[in-house]
């Protein structure tokens, strides 16, 4: 950067001619902009310790194996929620209470905010957590956040709301808590998805497992062909009478077929549910598929599983693509759909049709695969994953070209090495969970036990 400045530097001190003093200005922008590109995102060094914090919750639950039955799926989604005044809410678990969900409050600076719940963090009251089936967390204005999950027994539907302090909002449901017994609940049932919508009442979809085959080999929770069933609270916890049976809606139509059990195999990777009420459901051997706030599947939406068969090609979505979006699956708010799979990063139009408008023919591809990833409000998405070992985050624009202040589409290496999950051996690694947090100004990356701050 030093010739532009002193380019500028010689400009300045020759002021006779309008000509060199039209070319000291585009040199002055030109060499702004570069500044501006350059600086457009950096760690934040108040942060933590150079930009990193460690979690006081733990990554995942440490279970014993299945004694040779397929593992079951893990579940890791919207447990990183924007909190007040810059600061995040981070849901896990603590290895002193087996089970217990807890929520903390990072500050702006990295750091415990020791005056949330009890010297930091607060342990969710009525709602169990096994690592198949973590609880949503979901962020409302003023600080507050609800928790939405499943209790001990796996029979109650249970929703609770935290104040910006971290205790129990007693103007929600009963003490904060809500919770509604489900019908015909078998053993171990998933909250698959849920959303604030505009008027403040919560939607959720959650998955039953069937009941366990007789005289059969046993199913391993977590990987039954359960059916789903929607769910809608008022905004103070009551249920929404007028909604399905006494707030309850059985899914109408074809069955979606979530998780296929026995053969150990997972179907559904990635759901999320628009503001509208319709679901999205990604899998990894089959088409995106698009349900209604009832529950049907919407055969209009691309082109339905149902129409393959055994001798059939490959199930397609639209003009020979498959889309398995199972690194990353967003509604967008005028109805589109965006999905990641790996390097790829697709926008769909309402009907499932590729965005003509965004990347090419509505895919862009990066370098770096997708471990986690987050939508700005303008459209950006920030996908987050690693290069030779180290946190990388990519930026695509709106229009769905890569951001070229983020490294394009190679991405931004950042001097942070990924972590290796606590307990893990060379060569026997779990992947750490990661997750995307985009708000003004800034980006956190959840990695393992570590957040990773940004801004611009």
């Amino acid at each position: 950067m030093a010739q532009p400045h002193a380019a500028i530097s010689w400009l300045h001190r020759r002021k006779r001619s309008p000509y060199i003093a039209a070319i000291a200005a585009v040199l002055m922008a030109a060499t702004s902009t570069t500044l501006a590109q350059a600086a457009s995102w950096h760690l934040v060094a108040s942060f933590g310790k150079g930009g990193v914090a460690g979690l006081p919750v733990r990554e995942r639950l440490q279970e014993p194996p299945n004694q040779g039955a397929p593992s079951p799926p893990e579940r890791y989604r919207s447990l990183l929620v924007p909190g007040p005044q810059g600061s995040v809410l981070v849901g896990g678990y603590a290895n002193s209470k087996p089970g217990a969900f807890i929520v903390s409050r990072i500050s702006p600076t990295g750091k415990l905010v020791k005056s949330f719940g009890h010297g930091g963090v607060s342990i969710v009251p009525a709602i169990y957590w096994v690592k198949q089936a973590p609880p949503r967390m979901l962020a409302l204005a003023g600080g507050s956040v609800l928790i939405v999950g499943i209790n001990h027994a796996d029979n109650r539907f249970v929703t609770v709301r935290l104040n910006a302090r971290g205790q129990p909002d007693r103007s929600f449901g009963h003490d904060g808590i809500a919770q509604y017994k489900l019908a015909n609940a078998h053993r171990f049932t998933i909250v698959t998805a849920a959303v604030v919508q505009s008027d403040g009442d919560i939607v959720a979809v959650y998955q039953k497992e069937l009941p366990q085959p007789v005289n059969q080999p046993r199913v391993p929770e977590g990987q039954g062909n359960g059916a789903i069933e929607y769910v809608r609270l008022q905004p103070n916890g009551t249920l929404d009478r007028s909604f399905g049976t006494g707030g309850f809606l059985a899914a109408t139509g074809e069955k979606a077929q979530f998780i296929e059990g026995e053969s150990g195999t997972v179907g559904a990777c990635a759901e999320t549910l628009a503001a509208s009420g319709s679901l999205l459901v990604a899998y990894e051997g089959l088409p995106l598929e698009q349900l209604s706030p009832t529950g049907a599947v919407v055969t209009s939406f691309g082109v339905h599983p149902s129409t393959q068969t055994p001798t059939s090609p490959a199930p397609v979505l639209v003009s020979n693509n498959s889309y398995h979006f199972c690194n990353g699956l967003f509604a967008l708010p005028n109805g589109s759909v965006e999905g990641i799979s790996g390097k790829e990063i697709s926008r769909l139009t309402p009907t499932g049709t590729p965005e003509a408008t965004f990347g090419t023919a509505g895919t862009t591809r990066i370098n770096v695969p997708t471990e986690a990833a987050a939508i700005a409000a303008n459209g950006e998405t920030f996908a987050a994953g690693q290069s030779h070992h180290a946190v990388t985050i990519t930026g695509i624009l709106a229009n769905g070209q890569p951001d070229p202040t983020l490294g394009s589409a190679a991405g931004q290496q950042l001097p942070i090495q990924v972590p290796r999950p606590a307990g893990t051996v060379p060569g026997n690694e779990e992947t750490p969970t990661w997750e995307v947090l985009t708000t003004s100004h800034s980006l956190t990356i959840r990695v393992g036990e570590e957040l990773v701050r940004l801004s611009n």
